[in-house]
């Protein structure tokens, strides 16, 4: 058996190397190039797009999820801002100066 490879193999295998020193997640570029779907047969070949394509979707709704989740708790948090009264934390008016030692550095 003959393991070499075909021309056609090598250069697909020296543009793996040049994809995978390139980028840190090369897997959008490895799809884009047809590298992905070229190792698996012709009749699955059109699954590789779906997939990333999925994976795009999913990381967008994602993201979007979480915009509007952290938008409702700033708004709940303006809300409770607003009407949350203020309590004086000691016995004393508002703008009272306090003893002479409580703010005096040891």
């Amino acid at each position: 058996m003959d393991f070499a490879l075909s021309e056609e193999q090598g250069e697909l295998a020296g543009l793996v190397r040049k994809i995978l020193a390139e980028r840190d997640a090369p897997w959008a570029d490895l799809a884009a190039a047809g590298v992905l779907a070229a190792a698996l047969p012709p009749a699955q070949q059109g699954i590789v797009p779906r997939i990333v394509a999925g994976v795009h979707d999913a990381f967008a709704s994602s993201v979007a999820e979480l915009f509007w989740l952290s938008l409702a708790a700033s708004a709940l948090a303006l809300v409770a801002i607003v009407l949350v009264r203020e309590v004086p934390l000691r016995g004393g008016q508002r703008g009272e100066a306090g003893e002479a030692g409580d703010l005096a550095v040891a």
